[in-house]
Order: structure tokens, then sequence, then C-alpha cells
């Protein structure tokens, strides 16, 4: 091959790559590609991260704080304390200094933490006691009044002509909000498992779902509390739904927003305590003081001693639901309704300890 030959060859090979990209260039589309790896760690240490972002692109300023020991001045301009996380180990003087600074102007958000006991007279939740408002499950709501329903005599001949059926309102397992010169209300996905109760008329507005209430607003003094039944409806994963967000912003508008994140700090003792209470503590201790007579009387290994332990752990985990305060915890940090936690958390801890039970009785005849 001559040397012409060769560069001729060369030329024609480059037209025809040149021609292949200029056909490639014309019909070959570009798009890109993303790769969701979740949310980012400070999302998943803080749930309310997106509510912080919305509000402060409303230009509403939000402070974070982990102690109730500093509360902003409600004196120096409109403040909002929004108390969304658990509170359960709230001091009285804790609960006394926060109505006091409600009073002196402060708007107080708080979520109602405890369902009221009759028997007691008290929840246990101290805000909610010292505000007089009840909480109660809406299931229980309905089964009572349908006795008193049950309880009234029917007439034998109607005395009036049965008036025609209310049309029902849309969606309703949703809370709606009414406002003045509004034709349609604001629709909030509060859990409709609760309710709330206001025996004194103390507040002066609220909203409702089709079987309850979930938010009530109290004058206190200069200031002002709203209570709501729970507040999963502006975590990052909710508060893009229906009109939640909204709601968030119509509660703290014209205000400086403080969000507690976490309402006291336990010292050692405290926490070993309060992980060490609960129905599975209490199952556990009375039935050693009840069998610990009996297995005195028996000659049994060291082996034999484990496994019986392991099989009455197996019994206090199993059939924990609403009486039980590791439900309540599991559901709350879930974000999961009544129901749902009866078929999650209630199915897995009762196949845990029924699971742990046959094993240790598989188990004994071989140690």
């Amino acid at each position: 091959m001559s040397h012409r030959s060769g560069i001729l060859i060369g030329l024609l090979a480059l037209l025809l790559l040149a021609g292949a990209g200029l056909y490639l260039s014309r019909h070959l589309e570009r798009y890109e590609k993303t790769v969701d790896q979740g949310p980012s760690p400070q999302a998943k240490a803080n749930p309310w991260l997106a509510a912080e972002y919305f509000l402060r692109g409303l230009s509403i300023p939000v402070n974070t704080t982990d102690t109730l020991a500093r509360l902003p001045d409600p004196s120096q301009s409109t403040q909002t304390l929004l108390l969304l996380n658990d509170r359960e180990d709230m001091t009285p003087a804790q609960t006394e200094r926060l109505l006091n600074w409600a009073e002196a102007g402060g708007h107080l958000l708080l979520v109602a933490e405890q369902l009221w006991n009759e028997k007691k007279g008290r929840s246990g939740d101290l805000l909610l006691d010292r505000l007089q408002v009840h909480q109660y499950l809406t299931t229980a709501i309905n089964a009572q009044e349908q006795q008193l329903s049950d309880a009234q005599p029917p007439l034998p001949i109607p005395l009036i002509t049965p008036s025609p059926k209310r049309k029902k309102e849309p969606w309703p397992e949703l809370t709606r909000l009414y406002l003045e010169n509004e034709s349609a209300p604001a629709y909030m996905s509060f859990d409709p498992a609760f309710h709330l109760e206001d025996p004194q008329d103390h507040a002066q507005s609220w909203a409702n779902s089709a079987d309850a209430t979930h938010l009530l607003q109290i004058n206190r003094g200069n200031g002002l509390i709203t209570i709501v039944t729970d507040a999963n409806l502006w975590k990052t994963r909710s508060i893009g739904n229906y009109d939640n967000a909204w709601l968030l912003w119509y509660l703290t508008q014209g205000s400086e927003v403080t969000l507690v994140l976490q309402a006291e700090h336990d010292n050692l003792l405290t926490l070993l305590l309060r992980a060490g209470q609960g129905s599975t503590t209490v199952a556990l201790v009375t039935t050693a003081g009840i069998l610990s007579p009996l297995i005195a009387t028996l000659d049994l290994s060291a082996n034999h001693l484990a496994l019986l332990c392991l099989a009455m752990g197996g019994g206090g985990l199993a059939m924990s639901h609403i009486n039980d305060a590791g439900y309540w915890m599991f559901t709350k940090l879930a974000g999961l309704n009544v129901a749902d936690g009866l078929r999650t958390w209630t199915v897995l801890v009762t196949l845990l300890g029924t699971l742990g039970f046959v094993i240790t009785l598989l188990l004994w005849p071989f140690v």
C-alpha cells in the first residue's frame, strides 16, 4: 500500500466517524438520572425539620431549644412556643411556669399526651389536667353515645314527619376548620382516633372531624393556649398533605416561633427508672412473686432457672395494647393510629413472646 493510499483511507475513516458523530448528535437525547438516597441525617434526627424550613420560607423566625429553662419573653414581641415532642416527665414546676408564660402574653401550642381516667379523675398529663381538658378515644365516645341512644325508649307513634337526611360531609376522617368570610373549610389530617373534650367550656374555638374534636383554643390571661390531639400532620412526611402546612402557618403567623425539641434532661437514675417502668415490668415482678415459693421447693438446675426466666420474659412481651406505655411510645414515634398500632406492634410483640415461650418449652428436656 502506497503512502498516498494510506492517507486517503485515513481521511475516509475520519469522514465516516464525523458523519456518524453528526448523525448521533442529532438523534441522541440527553437525560439526567436522579438517585434518591432517602432523607438526610438532619431530617432523620429532627422530624420537624420540614416544618422549620416551611415557616422560615414564610419569613417567620424559628428558634429551636432543648430546654424549658429559657423561655422567650412574650412582652418584647409576639411569641409562639411549640411543645410537639414527648413531655411525659415534665414537672409540676415546669407546668406552672409554662402556664404563667402563656398568661403573660405567649401562645403555647401543645399536644395532648394522655387519656382521661374517669376513676382517678385525672389523665397524668399535667398541662391537660390544669387546663381541665379531657382526651378520649373516639371509639369510646361513639360507644357511649350509642348506649345513651339505645337507653331512650322509642316513641310508639311519630309525632312529626321525619326530617330529610342531612347531606354527608366529604372526607369525614379529615378535620375541618371554618374561617370567617370563607365559603369552604380548611382540611387537616389529625389522627381520627382521638377526641378532645372541654367539659368546663373554656375553649373559644375548635376544629372537628366527623366524629371528634382535634383542636381547642383557650384564652389564658393575655395569651393563648392551643391544644391538639397529635402533631404527626406537621412531621416531614405529612406536612405537605391537605392543608396541614397552612394550619401551622395560621397558628404561628405574626409571631416568633420557638420549637422545643426535648422538654427535659433526665439524670441517670431517672432514666433507669423511666426505662424500667411499664406493664412488662409489673408482669415479671408479679409472676416472680407468685412462682418463687413453688420454685424454691423444686430441684431445678441453673439452666432450667434461666429458661424459666426467659419464658416469663416472653409472657411479659405478649398482648401489649392500649393499656401499655410501650404501645403508646411506639405509635407516637412511628406516627401510627390506634388501629395500625394494634395490627403492627401488638401482633409483633405477641408473636415474639409466643415464640420465646415455645423455644424455652422445646429446650427444657435437653438442658
